[in-house]
């Protein structure tokens, strides 16, 4: 009995202490302030140029029209794994997330699962292939940016938003950058050993300046412990009818909430919406079951 309570007890402590410097939770109506508020204008920027490096042939990656300007591409950091995008005051070192269809191995059996399953690759700089190379190439991009640029910045999406994590842990002379939705690596479950308190504090300092941007039931970045993280509520995740932002996403509502899509695309028409006058039959019939003693579907607050 005593040594599931000091689990318990371990897992609480390590939720409290290793949390992202900052968190805020955009709901009413959550993603929709994302693309419409001034303050993400940086982010949807960003988030642009982490859709465009999905592009794998290099030929076909072009200038990209933001908000924040004009990015050019910069030929000399061309690579189907990252691209540096630039404009007369910014530099963005982006790296590609995984691409399924075309690196399935490469991208998610080399680099997802083992950057997930094996904390050794975050606790040094070149423990793995992939963390090694994005901290070499920013290296290159800081050696020929820093100091004739405003900012020098880094961006991506999914695998490539835990790369962005890694190098900025490596390289002091990223000065902010914006990921979305990273995988979880390092995540909270790491943080029950106490051994690794040390390196977690230390990187959670280092990722503060790093913005991380997340659906908000994306069950790939749920347990991310790195960066000044905002997560938006998905208005288009429904569960039975009723919001299903706010639960973790199974594996059918996986590629709904981890889409880099979600940050560049925003159709209002798709959204589920309801009176008030039928948001009152759900709760008639969730009272209903709950008399009747039937299982309720988890629920979650209307967003409109």
């Amino acid at each position: 009995m005593i040594k599931p309570i000091l689990i318990l007890a371990a897992a609480v402590m390590a939720k409290n202490v290793f949390q992202p410097w900052k968190q805020t939770l955009e709901t009413k109506p959550g993603l929709e302030n994302f693309h419409t508020q001034d303050k993400y204008r940086k982010a949807r920027s960003y988030a642009k140029l982490s859709q465009e490096v999905y592009e794998l042939d290099l030929r076909k990656r072009v200038a990209v029209k933001t908000e924040l300007g004009i990015f050019e591409v910069d030929r000399t950091f061309s690579h189907d794994r990252y691209q540096v995008y630039y404009t007369k005051d910014l530099a963005v070192l982006v790296f590609r997330g995984t691409d399924i269809k075309e690196r399935l191995k490469e991208d998610l059996i080399d680099a997802d699962g083992n950057l997930a399953v094996s904390f050794w690759h975050f606790m040094k700089e070149d423990s793995h292939e992939r963390t090694k190379e994005a901290s070499k190439v920013a290296k290159r991009f800081l050696k020929k940016y820093k100091g004739k640029k405003k900012s020098c910045d880094v961006s991506g999406h999914s695998l490539g938003g835990t790369l962005a994590l890694h190098a900025s842990i490596y390289n002091k002379g990223i000065d902010s950058g914006v990921v979305f939705n990273p995988g979880a690596a390092p995540m909270v479950l790491r943080s029950l050993l106490p051994w690794l308190w040390e390196y977690i504090n230390e990187w959670q300092e280092k990722t503060a300046r790093i913005e991380v941007i997340r659906s908000y039931g994306d069950a790939l970045s749920w347990d991310n412990i790195l960066g000044t993280v905002t997560h938006f509520a998905n208005p288009f995740n429904t569960n039975m009818g009723r919001p299903g932002w706010c639960l973790r996403a199974d594996p059918l509502k996986l590629k709904l909430e981890h889409s880099m899509s979600n940050f560049t695309e925003f159709d209002s028409s798709r959204i589920l919406k309801y009176t008030n006058k039928e948001k009152k039959a759900f709760e008639v019939a969730d009272m209903m079951n709950a008399q009747a003693n039937q299982p309720m579907k988890p629920t979650c607050p209307w967003l409109y």
